[in-house]
């Protein structure tokens, strides 16, 4: 056996055989659990795929793994002196740090192969279909990023124990080292100084790992990595020859072995900066990751866009964003040629280098740190990209661009309580108006009170559960407006009151919506979608969260069994659970887009609250594309069939009560029976 494979058998016992270990493992596995049930929360709706969330839940605690597991490599054994014994064997110092560096390399990533096991392990229990859709090969990708940052942390662990006798400060020089520090420096000048922080974005050990998971692989920072790993060890090899010159008088070679460290440090610098400058990325396949790019509605977009479209990545490449962005618009590149519709091309203008390209966007309104769409070389608009920039957001702004709409002007009812799109409490609806924005709409106030007629940029009118009634004479007018004159019908979003109080009840049942309290009050999710109507028609996998949602059914008043033909008003059940209907829709004339004969619409939620901003914070449902779905049937701007789906946004489906259960077993039952376990097998050891 080499001197190596022996070090590195030796090395892993020693990891195995001390209490330090066991209270490692099980912190690591209690911090990562519940950073990673934390971030599954709070990426509901968002594009995340659950690998990435669970590389990135992984990483921060893998340095504290590393220092506990490389503390006493060399520390115990300059303590006790066994070191110059080793030292007096044939073996080179290389051999033996490199050995010591592989053993505490795997018993480092044994942690988060261990947290991957049981992370997968509970959510196929608690969370069944999330874990199905991406299955155990999507976190490889993942792991792989953390394997690469293990090296390097592994690597500062056998290096910081070569140059202490003390295994409890050598731990601590490790962690500072590579994880308190940095992100200490990191995050204290993100939040005191502004102009760091629009430049340094989230960190970047963070951020590797989730570009690594998400299938695209930094160049730059793994070899960075790699450099760290290099300098560490030729460190830690320099400091053993220096044990093995100590009590000897060669000054000059440990003059020599100093200067090689200090040179050694200088050089790995310089080429850390040149490899951090590396703009070179990868891109490796993910399971799932090509399937699930896309959602239908972006696709048919693309494919129903014609003409030529550019989209100007219109920000510095320093950005944070430009990454991140510039690989989502490649990826619609290559979507939109696989489309066959508008020829779509991408492209970058830097705020500060291109200067007269610049100079032209700014001057047609768009903002820098935007992508920029233009149509026929000529600007169609722009979409800052900030938080809120995403899948959705871009397919919303091809299709302003290619795909124009006569009506635009959405009129929510005032003056009876209703809840307000300029109200940014968690009851407003402020939220969903940026959406409505973002899709090309305006929001505008009416009162009926004070108007006899609803103007003719009207696409609908919505009344978010008004809490006063409606006089006659703003019925009537109402009324008036559905009916239409010369075949333009109206359209209406109804949203219901608490516990089913609806102001708009008595004009609903006239046009055959039936509205009840619900049998009991709670909070509903409901799974069934119909999937004949365009509004609803691809929402099959996902769920609606109301809370105590009212009851629609059929009224016989003014139902088409006694009308003929374009009279006749169709009853439909939208969205139902458990033989309830919690949306419905009503719809008189002929169906299909808008023709000749404009169809009276009317679509009713029983609860005013589903799309309120506290509710849409969640983005654990489909709410949010419920709302806008139904509004552009409304409005009748209806795609091809695949256009209408809510997206590929992650979800677990995971209630409150699993998620707590999820915590508990994760965060606190499994890491406390890993330690139990594992300071018994080190008790069991010691003993023989």
């Amino acid at each position: 056996m080499s001197p190596a494979a022996a070090t590195f058998k030796r090395t892993v016992g020693m990891v195995r055989s001390t209490y330090t270990a066991a209270f490692a493992y099980a912190a690591y596995l209690a911090g990562s659990a519940a950073l990673f049930a934390f971030n599954m929360e709070s990426a509901e709706g968002t594009a995340c795929s659950l690998a990435s969330l669970w590389a990135v839940s992984a990483a921060p605690f893998l340095p504290v793994v590393s220092a506990f597991a490389g503390m006493y490599t060399w520390s115990a054994e300059i303590s006790s002196g066994s070191v110059f014994m080793l030292l007096a064997s044939p073996a080179r110092e290389f051999e033996l740090a490199w050995g010591k560096f592989l053993g505490v390399w795997s018993a480092t990533m044994m942690a988060p192969a261990l947290f991957l096991v049981s992370s997968f392990a509970f959510l196929s229990w608690y969370a069944p279909d999330a874990c199905a859709a991406s299955g155990l090969a999507s976190f490889l990708s993942g792991f792989l990023g953390l394997a690469v940052q293990g090296a390097a942390w592994s690597a500062a662990a056998v290096c910081a124990s070569a140059h202490t006798a003390n295994a409890a400060g050598a731990a601590a020089a490790a962690i500072a080292f590579v994880c308190a520090v940095p992100r200490a420096v990191w995050f204290a000048l993100s939040a005191k100084l502004l102009p760091v922080r629009r430049v340094f974005g989230e960190f970047p050990c963070d951020a590797h790992v989730f570009d690594i998971a998400s299938g695209v692989v930094p160049a730059g920072a793994v070899l960075a990595y790699a450099i760290l790993a290099a300098f560490a060890l030729f460190a830690c090899v320099k400091r053993i020859e220096l044990l093995r010159l100590a009590g000897r008088r060669q000054k000059g070679g440990r003059f020599a072995a100093n200067l090689s460290i200090l040179l050694a440090a200088v050089f790995a610098g310089l080429c850390l900066s040149l490899a951090l400058r590396m703009d070179v990325t990868f891109d490796i396949p993910c399971a799932g990751r090509e399937g699930a790019r896309f959602s239908p509605k972006t696709r048919g977009i693309l494919a129903e866009a014609r003409g030529d479209i550019s989209a100007v990545a219109f920000m510095s490449s320093k950005d944070p964003r430009f990454r991140e962005t510039a690989h989502f618009l490649r990826s619609i590149e290559r979507e939109a040629a696989e489309s066959s519709g508008a020829r779509f091309a991408v492209r970058h203008v830097d705020p500060v280098l291109d200067i007269g390209e610049a100079r032209r966007l700014a001057a047609a309104g768009a903002p820098a740190r935007s992508v920029v769409l233009e149509r026929d070389g000529r600007v169609a608009g722009f979409i800052l990209a900030g938080d809120g920039f995403g899948e959705r957001e871009f397919a919303a702004a091809v299709e302003r661009a290619a795909l124009p709409f006569r009506r635009r002007v959405i009129y929510w009812t005032t003056g009876h309580g209703e809840l307000s799109f300029e109200d940014y409490g968690p009851a407003g609806m402020s939220d969903i108006a940026r959406d409505l924005a973002i899709d090309g709409y305006t929001c505008k106030t009416l009162d009926f009170a004070k108007t006899d007629a609803v103007p003719g940029d009207c696409a609908l009118i919505v009344a978010a559960g008004p809490r006063t009634g409606f006089s006659e004479a703003e019925i009537s007018r109402l009324e008036a407006y559905l009916e239409g004159l010369g075949g333009e019908g109206g359209r209406l979003l109804s949203l219901s009151g608490p516990g089913g109080d609806d102001m708009l009840a008595p004009l609903l049942f006239q046009w055959g919506i039936a509205v009840s309290r619900p049998a009991s009050a709670g909070e509903v999710v409901a799974t069934w979608f119909n999937p004949r109507h365009p509004a609803t028609a691809a929402f099959a996998g996902v769920q609606a969260v109301f809370d105590s949602p009212a009851v629609f059914s059929r009224s016989l008043a003014g139902d088409g069994d006694d009308a003929a033909g374009a009279d006749r008003r169709r009853f439909t059940r939208l969205v139902a659970e458990g033989g309830e209907c919690y949306a419905a829709s009503s719809e008189r004339g002929a169906s299909g887009s808008d023709l000749a004969v404009r169809p009276t619409r009317i679509i009713a939620f029983g609860d005013m609250l589903f799309a309120a901003n506290a509710p849409l914070l969640k983005r654990a449902n489909a709410n949010r594309n419920l709302f806008m779905d139904a509004v552009r049937y409304l409005s009748g701007r209806e795609t091809s069939p695949g256009a209408h789906s809510p997206g590929p946004g992650f979800a677990t489906g995971m209630k409150s009560k699993d998620r707590g259960f999820f915590l508990l077993n994760t965060a606190v039952s499994l890491p406390l029976s890993v330690f139990v376990l594992f300071s018994a097998a080190v008790a069991a050891r010691r003993r023989r």
